[in-house]
């Protein structure tokens, strides 16, 4: 049994799960690829750990995924905007500590698309079969969006209040009093 596991991005990595596995990398087609041989009588027993290692790859390279949903979704944003987002947003899923759930969760998603095919591309799981993960990365991309436009406000107006102090009302940004001000 050959599993063909591709992704745009980066290479995946995906750890020997069998003795009798054997695994070799290379690039084609603007992919990058891991070929998976077993023998047919141990596929089986292969099935699930293959999975569960394309679901690990997948939330262990999540912020990947988070830039290519920032791309699509928040083009309104500078480059340095988004990078703000994509930092925060993976600062949050390191921290909130649910990693095994999600992987969990993707395992489940992917198992039986892994069992009936053989190729596999890691954008085509995360776009066609990995809805209620996207949805999650999504929310946690409003939320980061959020916080950036807070922050963002929250600076202008730090700036304008340093500019509208009473001495500054008084004289005006040019040092000349304002007409509704002067004495």
């Amino acid at each position: 049994m050959r599993w063909m596991i591709g992704s745009y991005l980066s290479a995946p990595r995906i750890p020997w799960i069998n003795p009798a596995m054997t695994m070799t990398r290379y690039a084609q087609c603007g992919l990058y690829w891991i070929r998976c041989e077993v023998p047919q009588n141990q596929a089986d027993e292969c099935i699930y750990p293959l999975a569960r290692a394309v679901a690990e790859f997948i939330e262990n390279n999540c912020e990947l995924w988070l830039h290519r949903l920032i791309r699509r979704e928040l083009g309104y944003l500078s480059a340095g905007e988004r990078l703000w987002v994509l930092s925060r947003a993976v600062a949050v899923l390191r921290k909130d500590g649910r990693m095994g759930s999600r992987v969990d969760g993707i395992t489940v998603a992917i198992l039986p698309f892994v069992w009936e095919h053989e190729i596999l591309v890691i954008e085509g799981l995360q776009d066609f079969l990995l809805k209620d993960s996207a949805d999650e990365l999504r929310a946690l991309l409003g939320v980061a969006v959020e916080e950036y436009l807070f922050k963002r406000e929250e600076d202008e107006y730090n700036e304008l209040s340093r500019h509208l102090t009473p001495m500054g009302l008084r004289w005006g940004f040019r040092g000349r009093p304002h007409s509704f001000l002067a004495p």
